[in-house]
């Protein structure tokens, strides 16, 4: 009803600006009201339950990325080798893979405010590093057909784009396995947003050992402790310091 009451406002509205109507009788018209609904996310527990489920899937750098980054799922499928600067530990999000009567739309993002660039955490880093060694495995069986034009993170056995509507019936289908509660994959991002540091740190446990486990410097290479400074902040002053 709200929708419907938003495509009459502004079709009134162009009537009323090319003197069509005397007046927008949409701006008397009251839409029902939304009601908020809370988008269901998973507890830190269960997105590494999940994560453990698919650690040994082919497209578990999908899922990663969704957890770690904040991307949308078309943007996760839309990046490209290029893209990403591992040794900055940043990628730049600018464009997309979406779908249209199950047909591939490769295309740029949405708007100019979509174009960003996020930073990669080290267990991302170490990921995206064992996918591309897996995916030159790939390359190397498909040989001559192997499509190196899209340069796809993403991609797949011959280069191509993955369908993302298949990825998201496989989420579901893994969703299913696991007895988590139902949640859609692109609200694994706002999962994160709940968690932030205790969520990242059951990531980097989840990861298959060697893509997200550093050894931890041992005393002796540590150094000696920093010194705290006694000087006294005046007020404000560390929030001058953080912006």
């Amino acid at each position: 009803m709200r929708n419907t009451h938003i495509v009459l406002h502004r079709a009134l509205a162009d009537a009323e600006r090319l003197r069509l109507v005397m007046r927008n009788v949409g701006h008397l018209a009251r839409p029902p009201a939304v009601p908020h609904v809370e988008r269901a996310t998973w507890t830190a527990d269960e997105l590494r339950s999940f994560l453990r489920h698919v650690a040994g899937d082919r497209l578990f750098i999908a899922y990663l990325l969704l957890a770690t980054t904040g991307m949308r799922r078309g943007e996760v499928f839309g990046l490209r080798w290029r893209d990403a600067d591992l040794a900055a530990r940043r990628a730049s999000v600018t464009q997309t893979i979406t779908t249209v009567n199950d047909k591939l739309i490769i295309g740029p993002t949405k708007t100019n405010r979509s174009r960003r660039t996020i930073s990669l955490d080290p267990t991302a880093i170490e990921a995206l590093e064992a996918h591309r060694v897996a995916q030159d495995a790939e390359r190397s069986i498909a040989g001559d057909a192997w499509d190196s034009s899209f340069d796809l993170v993403i991609c797949d056995g011959t280069g191509r784009p993955e369908h993302p509507d298949r990825f998201s019936r496989q989420f579901q289908r893994h969703v299913g396995e696991t007895n988590l509660p139902p949640l859609r994959g692109r609200t694994i991002c706002a999962t994160l947003g709940r968690h932030s540091r205790s969520m990242r740190e059951c990531i980097r446990r989840s990861c298959p050992i060697g893509w997200a486990t550093r050894p931890s410097p041992s005393p002796s290479t540590r150094g000696p402790p920093p010194r705290r400074s006694r000087r006294r902040h005046r007020r404000g002053e560390h929030l001058r310091d953080m912006t």
